[in-house]
């Protein structure tokens, strides 16, 4: 990844519950990383996503590792996903 680009990555789930599944917040590890999601409650057997962005820009160049936790109606309260990637000038 270079430091002038953003790079996104989307995650896809799948609901395995038997109740609709909200996704009330993706919350990320710092302010290079902007995660968006599903806003429309899925249904149990269909899927949603959550898509993360990394922009480089003012980054040092190295190995880097964030994460973002999203939080649901799902009574286990959060998942945390992570990104990783090395920064280069290229």
């Amino acid at each position: 990844t270079g430091t002038d680009t953003l790079k996104l990555h989307t995650f896809t789930f799948v609901n395995k519950g038997e109740k609709p599944l909200v996704v009330l917040r993706a919350v990320s590890s710092c302010g290079c990383t902007q995660p968006t999601h599903t806003m429309e409650p899925v249904m149990p057997g269909d899927s949603g996503k959550v898509t993360v962005g990394y922009r480089g820009e003012g980054q040092r160049t190295r190995y880097f590792r964030k994460s973002v936790t999203v939080y649901t109606n799902d009574p286990r309260s959060y998942v945390r996903i992570f990104i990783k990637g090395e920064l280069t000038d290229q």
